[in-house]
Formats: C-alpha cells, structure tokens, sequence
C-alpha cells in the first residue's frame, strides 16, 4: 500500500520538495490510480480536474529571473500541427483563452507547444 505524506492546504505554494518526492516515488503502478483519485478527492480545492472552472489566481504572480539578464532572446519556429490535431489544439487554446488560464503574448521568448498521446 502506497503511503501519502498530507500537503498542507493552507498554501499550495508552501508545497515542499519532500512532499512532492514523497508522492513520486511512494505510488506502485499497480496503485497509481487509486492513490491519484484519492489525492484527487482529498484536495478539490487545490485541484481542478475540469477546465471550466479553472480561474486566475490574484494571490501570485509568475516571475521568471534570468540567471544572465543580458542572454538573448530564444525565439523558436513555429512548428507544424498535424491537420488531426490542429482543429483539437485551437479548441483547447479558445478554452484556455476565454477562461484566462493563458494570454497573448508579444514576448521575444517563444516555444512550440509540443503535443503527446496520454
């Protein structure tokens, strides 16, 4: 049986690196799914399994510190979607969108979004 270390729920971003090893590597693959579930059901208000009611948080704001503040910019090609998978792909970026979840961005940082099967 898998053994969980609790998250305190006072603040996600308490969240300690030995927790989350804790989590990592305490989960057999025969238990994987259980333990997700129960994680999912222990934490609804820190974990949101339905996009729709994923909002903006006003509590933090995302910084990112570059080691060299003087690197240039990395600004990738934008890389082809396979027809398959761009329909899906501008549906979930609308959603994304319209749920505030992302935003444009006129950043000289740029990656390609890289999909992957489940």
């Amino acid at each position: 049986q898998p053994t969980i270390k609790p998250i305190r729920t006072a603040a996600l971003a308490e969240l300690i690196p030995e927790d989350i090893t804790e989590l990592q590597f305490n989960i057999s693959e025969a238990a994987e799914s259980q333990t997700i579930h129960r994680i999912l059901d222990q934490y609804p208000n820190l974990i949101c399994t339905d996009l729709k009611k994923v909002r903006r948080t006003k509590t933090t704001q995302h910084e990112i510190n570059l080691v060299n503040p003087n690197a240039a910019a990395i600004n990738q090609k934008i890389a082809k979607v396979p027809i398959a998978q761009r329909i899906w792909l501008e549906e979930e970026l609308d959603k994304m969108l319209d749920n505030k979840i992302i935003s444009h961005s006129d950043s000289p940082w740029s990656f390609c979004i890289i999909l992957r099967p489940e």
